[in-house]
């Protein structure tokens, strides 16, 4: 586990704030960006155990009209104003707030997701802590969270950006759900590559082939992801077969 610089809540909420106009398109709007996109999106399909989602983080909102597609109700949490606006505008279920105070009654929701966001709060157990306490019982929690590797160590050692997060291995983040009662059911990485390597190289026919190969190891990626469930009996709801149109 890293911990870097990391930001007080009121200076995430005024980052945010900022960027919230420019977050999708520096983030996603690249081919690269988009097979991110569309990678994570069907990882979700993949899992979702139920009708009722709450999203942790929001940002600019690109999974509203997903889940809305997809037939599940969806609610979603944000620290920053701003980015709650343009989620908003979408339609949807909206209250300010974070992950580690979670301002939504118990035993609600069939699968909390956090995706990109999880390493940035202060204290992530916390955000454990309180996804478990609004699960329905058989709901899941769907974390996706930059990892701490030999690459990743590598590259802070070097000095060459600043780092205002966490960053953890697979199993610490399991050992995580474990001491809050939830059963981790799946993990591993997200992307065969570092995910700076999506938004600002060509994203080429090779470059998708390789990602996509079972073949090819994750031993670069810098991206992951671990689910867990909260024991009891999930109610019925969407496939997890379901697939991204």
């Amino acid at each position: 586990m890293i911990r870097t610089n990391l930001r007080s809540k009121s200076k995430v909420m005024k980052t945010y704030d900022k960027e919230s106009l420019v977050y999708y398109s520096k983030r996603f709007a690249s081919q690269g960006g988009r097979h991110i996109d569309l990678t994570e999106k069907r990882l979700l399909a993949r899992y979702v155990g139920g009708p009722s989602l709450l999203e942790v983080g929001t940002a600019s909102g690109r999974f509203v009209g997903f889940v809305e597609r997809m037939g599940w109700d969806y609610t979603g949490i944000d620290i920053s104003a701003q980015m709650l606006r343009l989620s908003k505008s979408n339609g949807c279920k909206l209250v300010q707030g974070d992950g580690e105070e979670i301002p939504l009654r118990s035993s609600i929701f069939n699968m909390v997701f956090c995706l990109h966001t999880f390493h940035f709060i202060p204290e992530p157990l916390r955000c454990v802590e309180e996804s478990h306490r609004v699960l329905k019982e058989g709901g899941f929690l769907f974390l996706i969270f930059e990892t701490d590797n030999w690459l990743r160590r590598l590259s802070l050692k070097t000095g060459l950006f600043e780092s205002d997060q966490w960053y953890f291995t697979l199993g610490e983040v399991a050992a995580m759900m474990r001491n809050c009662g939830l059963t981790p059911v799946a993990s591993g990485p997200v992307l065969k590559f570092p995910m700076a390597f999506y938004r600002r190289l060509p994203f080429t026919k090779l470059f998708k082939q390789l990602d996509a190969s079972r073949n090819w190891p994750g031993w670069l990626a810098t991206l992951g992801f671990v689910i867990g469930r909260k024991e009891g009996k999930l109610e019925a709801g969407a496939s997890h077969d379901e697939q991204v149109q």
